[in-house]
């Protein structure tokens, strides 16, 4: 694949802003885009970059490539997606930022290009019970479980939970029997070698089943809302899940965008165009090198470059204004900021994934640089790499000195 360099030319970057709205058609193209091409297993900045192109509304498309941004710079979902108020509202941000922290964000977001389309899908028409008072309930429950989490997580008993929530609407009362019908209460039972085992049991385990058989649970909500809540409790994020569908159900503003109109300023605008301007002259720096090799070693917010046989600091290298070791701690971190920018958009020039951190990579690619064809071999030791022992332990994954070692060679001579 090939791509061209640009002259670093940081003149004449400084577009018009850019206004507009956001339309729940707009928010369900997003979410289904994104979705679907996340399960079909394209990586999620290239499935970003994709629709920054596709997309009709220019806003939406400039949002697009500012999350594309976020996400090059290491930023979590949430706080990318609390960039923009008016169009990710409560409910949404914290769906997306469950789907990315538990590894399911392809199924978060075609759930919510579906509620969006088709709201009857959580919101029940003509049930005798109100969206807002199951929607309190939820959120109810979901404190309680929390609170729980905090202080007695290995003793949580679904039926006793349950029960605690005192509901003033005879149908949530009914309903909270309904769901606790088939529950037995924990219980130590003495096993042959007289050690006691607890029996755990889930608050809405087999309750899709059920649906199936009971007219009350059909009356009270759609399938899809008991079957999210049943999973979101197989995989432990049942509290998280309860409050998302509590924030919708009490009010639906909570998840679509605002109708109003909304503005981007030009001055974040500007800010993608220099970091990629940056990457290429990484590149460029690296084919003037006689061995045409070059390191990056990041370690947090420092960034050194090993270039011509020497370690040098990447700040004073791509010639960022002022000298970077005398400026004020705000100075640096906009450096910091800029600097992570340019790395991310050099892996993206490279076919390198910049959201992956745990496994290593290793690409060829070819490039122009400097008006010349040549081939682009990168390999990336990632910053939390996963532990040699085989176990799911998060806390694992300490932060290590990522490296980024790259070699240009002519393409003629590949050939």
């Amino acid at each position: 694949m090939e791509k061209n360099s640009h002259k670093h030319d940081h003149q004449n970057l400084t577009p018009e802003s850019i206004k507009g709205v956001i339309t729940g058609e707009d928010l369900y193209r997003f979410c289904s885009e994104l979705g679907l091409m996340l399960y079909w297993g394209i990586p999620l900045v290239q499935v970003l970059e994709t629709m920054e192109e596709s997309l009709d509304n220019p806003l939406m498309k400039e949002i697009t490539g500012m999350i594309r941004e976020g996400y090059i710079r290491g930023e979590s979902t949430e706080d990318i997606f609390n960039r923009f108020p008016h169009v990710f509202k409560p409910a949404m941000v914290r769906w997306a930022a469950l789907g990315a922290r538990y590894g399911i964000l392809d199924y978060a977001m075609l759930n919510l290009a579906g509620i969006i389309r088709f709201e009857q899908i959580i919101a029940k028409r003509n049930s005798p019970l109100s969206p807002k008072e199951l929607g309190n309930f939820f959120l109810c429950l979901s404190s309680k479980l929390k609170e729980k989490e905090e202080t007695e997580s290995a003793d949580i008993s679904a039926t006793l939970l349950i029960k605690e929530i005192r509901c003033s609407p005879p149908l949530l009362q009914e309903l909270i029997r309904e769901i606790t019908l088939y529950k037995t209460p924990i219980a130590d039972e003495i096993s042959g070698n007289g050690i006691a085992d607890t029996e755990r049991e889930g608050i809405f385990q087999g309750i899709s089943e059920r649906y199936t058989t009971s007219p009350f649970l059909k009356e009270m909500a759609p399938p899809l809302v008991w079957h999210l809540l049943e999973s979101a409790e197989e995989g432990g994020y049942l509290a998280d899940m309860l409050e998302i569908l509590g924030l919708y159900l009490t009010d639906k503003n909570n998840l679509f965008p605002a109708p109003e109109s909304m503005e981007i300023p030009s001055e974040l605008i500007m800010d993608k165009k220099i970091p990629r301007l940056l990457a290429e002259k990484i590149l460029e720096i690296i084919e003037k090198d006689e061995e045409k090799k070059g390191c990056i070693i990041i370690d947090g917010d420092i960034f050194n470059f090993y270039i011509y046989g020497t370690t040098k600091p990447l700040a004073p290298v791509l010639e960022l204004p002022g000298e970077y070791e005398e400026r004020e701690s705000h100075e640096k971190r906009e450096s910091a900021d800029i600097l992570h920018s340019a790395i991310g958009h050099l892996k993206s020039l490279l076919q390198i994934d910049p959201a992956e951190k745990r496994l290593p990579q290793t690409t060829r690619t070819r490039l122009i640089i400097n008006g010349k064809n040549h081939t682009v071999t990168a390999t990336v030791q990632p910053p939390f790499p996963f532990p040699k022992e085989e176990k799911r332990n998060f806390s694992l994954f300490i932060q290590q000195e990522e490296k980024i070692e790259i070699a240009i060679t002519d393409a003629k001579q590949q050939a």
